[in-house]
């Protein structure tokens, strides 16, 4: 009788210590627990800096450890060409057509250690895209994070389609970034930051 209690006992004991499989908070590699870490920082530090230069330099060191959907909200708004109806496409030239799961491989896992430009012929159509190793007001250039972040606002698959087209918007002769889904489209370009001259921003 006392070895059928003390077995009883055993087992309740090791059943009450036994891992759960349901813990809402995981705290594996790669699980939310660390995909989204709780030190992450804002960009308030970052709207310190004066110029284009500076805050592609505090990209550059902080950027990965930006919380994403800070991040990710910053840019998408500070991109968005909120009137699309201001997009002159240059007449006669041939864009470039991707499938963002293309865009998703080539880009890799970089956040602001390249930015991506673009191969543009004399005729001004564009043939390509590759990658440069900093940011370059004076090119049309677009860091990593802004393809996820319109990836993500945008719920794109990766049949979805990026297409990049010269044209003009406003005094800017730039490379504007359509994408679309089975629902809608927007558009993106160099910065549309209200109450500012354009500029080509370094997020």
């Amino acid at each position: 009788m006392k070895k059928t209690i003390l077995f009883l006992f055993l087992s309740l004991v090791m059943v009450g210590c036994k891992p759960s499989n349901d813990d809402p908070n995981p705290s594996q590699p790669g699980t939310a627990a660390t995909a989204n870490p709780v030190n992450c920082i804002d960009l308030t530090d970052y709207h310190t800096k004066v110029t284009q230069e500076e805050k592609a330099e505090w990209l550059r060191k902080n950027g990965e450890n930006v919380c994403e959907s800070v991040l990710f909200h910053e840019i998408e708004g500070t991109h968005l060409i909120s009137n699309p109806e201001e997009i002159e496409e240059t007449v006669g030239t041939t864009g470039l057509k991707m499938k963002w799961g293309e865009i998703k491989n080539f880009i890799g896992t970089s956040v602001y250690n390249a930015y991506i430009s673009f191969d543009i012929d004399p005729n001004r159509n564009i043939t390509g895209i590759k990658m440069i190793p900093k940011f370059d007001p004076k090119t049309t250039c677009y860091s990593l994070p802004l393809f996820r972040s319109i990836a993500a606002k945008n719920t794109l698959k990766d049949t979805d389609l990026f297409e990049f087209k010269d044209a003009r918007v406003g005094t800017v002769q730039t490379v504007v970034i359509k994408v679309s889904n089975s629902i809608t489209a927007a558009y993106y370009d160099y910065s549309d930051e209200p109450g500012t001259i354009p500029f080509r921003s370094a997020l």
